[in-house]
């Protein structure tokens, strides 16, 4: 062999360079694959194990959980009212029970910025509890508004698999397409959108749970009395979230069509075809907004709902004109007084409902 020759490389052996870089390779795709996985699987502790996320994702989940859990056919004496914050701030369960009779038991389920496509997301859970009533309450000046849900709670409720496919069939309907695949993404995607909700639990926490407003304690699973606001807001405040609200549903009634009355009318008629004893309550509004919206506008939309729950043979108590300016804290939530007469207003009225069906 020549010098020349001993030199050459030998082209069926690999270098040792190569052996090491390939292996250098394979360690960081090991280390990419493991960090990731140790990643999804803290995240999958932190939100569905433990649980650490805003407070009204919490609620949500909480919701789900409880009415999972009803104790078998217990739940044929219980009464659910379902509505957004003005039931969470203006129902307590401790005094509407006072009017009912022995037997029944009321529970507030109310979720803050709920509109009747939230419920929809429960529909399966409150079929499946078989409750002696259903309570819908309905904020009659939201029913024009956006009907968009929040995108982390529909991955939440698509982690948790909330909804069924009936349901999920009925929100496509009217969910854009952005908002209908945060519901229905692969779990690992849902997760991963997911991965802010314990840091917002911390930011929240300190913006919302603190507030020296509001009182907060056991929110989250509270389903009698959860949530009380302490305070009236500055005259400042209330005109500026009246103009607001004004503008904002007076835009909203020009238009034709409006799907949060769409799905309120889905949620009835789901209801009443699966036998759920049901009926519509339209929630107390401060005076101020019959006076400073077009009357005609808003009596039109008041018949709508009217007619929708009528179609499935659904009662509808209309409170919307129980208490004056004096009663509300802010535009819409209601201080301390009113809030047990009202409580109690509607444990009566169910009560003469309950009455009027017979056994």
């Amino acid at each position: 062999m020549t010098p020349a020759a001993s030199t050459l490389p030998d082209r069926n052996r690999p270098r040792s360079q190569d052996f090491r870089q390939l292996f250098g390779i394979r360690e960081v795709v090991i280390g990419i694959t493991l960090g990731s996985a140790l990643f999804m699987l803290t995240l999958s502790v932190l939100i569905t194990g433990l649980q650490i996320m805003p407070i009204l994702l919490e609620r949500a989940v909480a919701i789900h959980d409880f009415l999972g859990n009803r104790p078998q056919r217990s739940s044929g004496g219980e009464i659910y009212v379902l509505g957004s914050s003005v039931v969470l701030h203006g129902i307590d369960c401790r005094v509407l029970d006072s009017a009912l009779s022995d037997g029944l038991r009321s529970y507030n389920l109310g979720l803050s910025s709920a509109r009747p496509g939230f419920w929809l997301l429960f529909a399966r859970d409150l079929v499946q509890a078989s409750p002696a009533q259903v309570v819908i309450c309905v904020d009659l000046l939201t029913l024009p508004t956006s009907d968009r849900m929040p995108a982390d709670l529909l991955r939440l409720a698509g982690l948790r698999d909330i909804p069924g496919p009936e349901e999920i069939a009925l929100l496509g309907t009217y969910l854009p397409e952005g908002q209908l695949h945060a519901l229905t993404d692969p779990a690992w995607h849902q997760l991963l959108r997911l991965r802010r909700l314990p840091y917002d639990k911390f930011v929240l926490w300190h913006r919302e749970e603190k507030r020296p407003d509001l009182r907060f304690d056991g929110f989250a699973a509270n389903f009698r009395s959860p949530w009380i606001r302490t305070s009236t807001v500055s005259r400042a405040d209330l005109e500026r979230e009246i103009s607001e609200r004004v503008a904002l549903v007076t835009e909203s009634l020009t238009d034709s069509r409006h799907p949060n009355l769409e799905m309120l009318a889905e949620l009835f008629t789901l209801l009443q075809e699966k036998g759920i004893p049901a009926c519509a309550v339209i929630n107390p509004v401060r005076p101020e907004y019959f006076t400073r919206i077009d009357p005609h506008r808003l009596a039109a939309l008041r018949n709508r709902m009217l007619s929708t729950a009528a179609a499935s043979s659904i009662p509808v108590l209309d409170h919307s004109r129980l208490f004056g300016a004096e009663s509300f804290l802010d535009g819409s939530h209601m201080q301390a007084d009113s809030r047990r007469l009202w409580s109690l207003h509607l444990g009566r009225d169910l009560m003469q409902l309950l009455a009027t069906k017979g056994p």
